[in-house]
C-alpha cells in the first residue's frame, strides 16, 4: 500500500492545452487499493480542488511538480522517476460548451488534434491511432491515443477528454516511443482510467 501524502479560447485542443502543465498548490494524495492495480506499482490518488471536482491515479514513485507562474484554471504534471520525458498532465480551462460532444465526435477532435500539431514548427506528422468515448457517472469522456514525429523524436499521447459545467478537463499522458515500454503501457492505461471528473451543474 502506498503512504497517504496528502485549464480558453478558440483552439482549446492545442499543445499548450494539453502540455503546458504544473502543479496545483492545493491538492491531496490518498494511498489507492492494492486491488485495483498492477502489484508491481504503487498508486496515489491527486485530488484537485473541492471545486473543481476531478481526480486522477498516478504511480506513487512518480513527482508531483509545480511551476511559479499559472497559465490555466487549474493545471499539474506529474513525472516519471526513471524517464523525465514521461510525464502525464491535467488541465482545466474554461469553455463556452457545456459537453464534450460539441466539439465533435471523438474522431473529429482527435483530427483537429493532429491538425494543430501538424502546424507545430519542427514537426514532421501526427497521427491518430485510436479515438473513443465511454459514458462514466453521467459525463462523457473521450480517448485520444496519438503520435508526433518531430526533429526531437517520435512520442506517443494518451489523452482523456470531458467537459461540465462549461469545464474544459484534459488529462494527458506522453512518452517517447522508444520508452513506450509494457510497464509504461500499463501506467498510462491506469491513469486514463482513473480519471474522473464530478459532474458540474450550472
Amino acid at each position: 500500500m502506498s503512504t497517504a501524502d496528502q485549464h480558453r479560447g478558440e483552439e482549446p485542443f492545442d499543445r499548450r492545452t494539453f502540455l503546458h502543465l504544473a502543479a496545483l498548490s492545493a491538492f491531496s494524495v490518498l494511498p489507492i487499493s492494492d486491488g485495483v492495480f498492477a502489484e508491481q506499482t504503487e498508486f496515489s490518488t491527486y485530488m484537485g480542488p473541492i471545486s473543481l471536482g476531478f481526480s486522477f491515479a498516478y504511480p506513487s514513485n512518480w513527482a508531483v511538480k509545480k511551476k511559479p507562474i499559472k497559465t490555466h484554471l487549474s493545471e499539474v504534471i506529474v513525472t516519471s522517476d526513471k524517464d523525465p520525458a514521461t510525464t502525464a498532465g491535467l488541465v482545466v480551462d474554461t469553455v463556452k460548451i457545456d459537453t464534450i460532444e460539441k466539439f465533435g465526435t471523438p474522431e473529429v477532435v482527435g483530427n483537429k488534434v493532429v491538425q494543430v500539431e501538424t502546424k507545430k514548427e519542427n514537426v514532421n506528422s501526427a497521427t491518430v491511432q485510436s479515438a473513443s468515448s465511454e459514458t462514466k457517472d453521467g459525463l462523457v469522456y473521450y480517448t485520444l491515443d496519438y503520435t508526433v514525429d518531430s526533429s526531437r523524436g517520435v512520442k506517443r499521447y494518451l489523452a482523456k477528454v470531458t467537459v461540465t459545467g462549461g469545464q474544459l478537463y484534459v488529462l494527458t499522458a506522453q512518452a517517447r516511443v522508444d520508452k513506450f515500454d509494457k510497464e509504461t503501457s500499463e501506467n498510462f492505461d491506469k491513469m486514463l482510467d482513473s480519471f474522473n471528473v464530478k459532474k458540474q451543474y450550472t
